[in-house]
């Protein structure tokens, strides 16, 4: 299993259609989906560098994926980098059809962090302090936290480490972009969902729990799938056997 794949990249873009306005924030976000009976896209982002875009995240589905070499076509610049969070197929299936090997990314300073042992083995986060923007992968997920390839306590302390840095936004994995209150205010909902499950509190309480702690991130109408899905992390990594939810909390799982 790859724990994280940083892939920079060059791809030469021929686009001729006017520029799309550029956000002020100096990101271009192309929106993630999860809805029913597909598999969901992650979030991608856009960033500006002196020799092209960066790139974080390439989604799964052809579409999400053309959307990405669209914009790009559409700036006229060529994607020069290309960062994966970590690596589902959520956010690294577009690679094939991005990617070829370059040495830079793209003259611009970020800082690259990895937290181990989070969302996956090893999540990769990136921190631009000049614009004040951090783009989280799946260490945010924002109507409920993919635990599929969990280690819950070390995703705790990843959250805190996100939590003790100055940033304006904060793009997560999928869902709206947060300011800092609203990722503290997701953090405590995350912690508390791991307190629930660690307690006596019964299954239900738990789901309640996050379904309040957590509404203002889950769309209306999705109350009850985003309850299923509480209740389906809360029985196979949360309250699962200590070997099962401890699985991928070190190396070699």
């Amino acid at each position: 299993m790859r724990a994280w794949i940083i892939v920079l990249a060059a791809l030469a873009a021929a686009g001729c259609a006017a520029p799309p306005r550029q956000a002020p924030t100096g990101y271009h976000l192309v929106e993630g989906s999860f809805v029913a009976d597909r598999g969901p896209d992650g979030n991608s982002v856009f960033l500006d560098s002196p020799d092209g875009l960066i790139l974080v995240d390439s989604g799964r589905h052809p579409a999400h994926r053309d959307k990405l070499l669209g914009y790009a076509r559409a700036r006229g610049r060529p994607i020069v980098a290309l960062l994966n969070t970590h690596w589902h197929l959520d956010h690294s299936t577009g690679n094939a059809e991005i990617l070829a090997a370059f040495p830079v990314i793209g003259g611009r300073p970020l800082r690259i962090n990895v937290a181990r042992f989070a969302a996956t083995e090893a999540d990769l986060w990136i921190h631009d302090e000049r614009n004040g923007l951090v783009i989280a992968g799946d260490l945010v997920v924002a109507s409920v936290p993919f635990m599929d390839t969990a280690c819950p306590d070390g995703w705790r302390r990843a959250l805190d480490d996100l939590a003790s840095i100055d940033f304006t936004t904060l793009i997560p994995g999928h869902g709206e972009p947060m300011d800092k209150a609203a990722f503290l205010t997701w953090r405590s909902a995350f912690g508390n969902l791991l307190d629930c499950a660690d307690s006596e509190s019964s299954r239900h309480e738990c789901i309640l729990g996050w379904r309040r702690d957590a509404a203002m991130f889950i769309p209306a109408g999705d109350e009850e799938r985003i309850g299923g899905a509480v209740g389906y992390y809360l029985d196979t990594r949360l309250r699962a056997a200590p070997d099962e939810r401890d699985h991928y909390c070190s190396a070699g799982t």
